[in-house]
């Protein structure tokens, strides 16, 4: 072979053959089998959205807390009819979050109707965002109260 010129695939196999043989004779392979347990899902862990967390009855066990959520709020526009939402999570002792997610649930149900209700003691500034009950949403609280 010329100084110049590289050697060739098959030449470079055949000057390496004796130390890969070697290389391989000395090499342990691993045996995988399969893992005893099963895998972890690491979204349970985080409990990012969406993922239930460890038991089955939870899901359950959160349907009841939103119609529980839901019942307050209803009963809360019921017996306040003229508050917005601000005064009303603070009254249930709410987050803004948690508020949101109920009122969303209660008006995607035809529970609630939101209304924008523009102050009339301020010149400009943002409506207020006042609830009111849907037919549907006197039938609900109507057949939860009597549920008890």
């Amino acid at each position: 072979m010329n100084e110049t010129e590289y050697p060739s695939y098959a030449e470079i196999q055949r000057q390496l053959a004796p130390k890969l043989d070697e290389i391989r004779r000395a090499t342990d392979y691993a045996q995988y089998e399969d893992p005893p347990l099963a895998a972890i899902n690491y979204r349970q862990i985080v409990r990012e959205k969406g993922v239930s967390g460890a038991s089955p009855a939870q899901p359950e066990a959160a349907a009841a807390q939103m119609l529980q959520e839901t019942f307050q709020f209803l009963r809360d526009v019921l017996e306040h009819p003229s508050e917005g939402l601000k005064s009303r999570y603070k009254r249930l002792g709410w987050g803004v979050p948690r508020g949101k997610k109920v009122v969303r649930k209660a008006t995607s149900a035809g529970y609630l109707i939101v209304d924008e209700v523009k102050n009339p003691n301020y010149g400009g500034g943002r409506p207020r965002s006042v609830p009111r009950l849907a037919p549907k949403g006197t039938q609900f609280l109507e057949a939860y109260a009597s549920r008890k």
